[in-house]
């Protein structure tokens, strides 16, 4: 295994990836005053960072209900889903012309913040 593989397999084995994603997204949910503070204060409760989910049931239909295009009554397209995604700091590549009604946006979305 070169040096590369080896820190990629440290980074999915302590689910470092994971763990900052969360935090980026807490973060920008949450826009703390003292930036560090909060960090701090999230790795010391990082248990819950991995149990907790970051979005409650009702926050993602709100979004669900902000990103859903009129025209397309009860879905939304994977643009808007990956659109919302970068403005949380999140890249993603779903496919834009995927379309997702409520349950399986809700499933996208637990896959990619979880």
């Amino acid at each position: 295994m070169d040096e590369r593989e080896i820190a990629k397999q440290y980074l999915l084995d302590h689910k470092i990836n994971k763990l900052f994603k969360r935090i980026m997204v807490l973060l920008l949910l949450h826009k703390p005053g003292n930036v560090k503070r909060f960090i701090v204060d999230q790795l010391r409760d990082e248990k819950n960072l991995e149990s907790k989910p970051l979005l409650s049931n009702d926050e993602m239909e709100t979004m669900f209900k902000m990103l859903e295009n009129p025209a397309e009554n009860g879905f939304i397209t994977g643009k808007a889903l990956n659109d919302s995604l970068i403005a949380m700091g999140i890249i993603q590549n779903l496919n834009t012309e995927q379309k997702y009604n409520l349950q399986q946006f809700k499933c996208a979305l637990n896959n990619i913040l979880n």
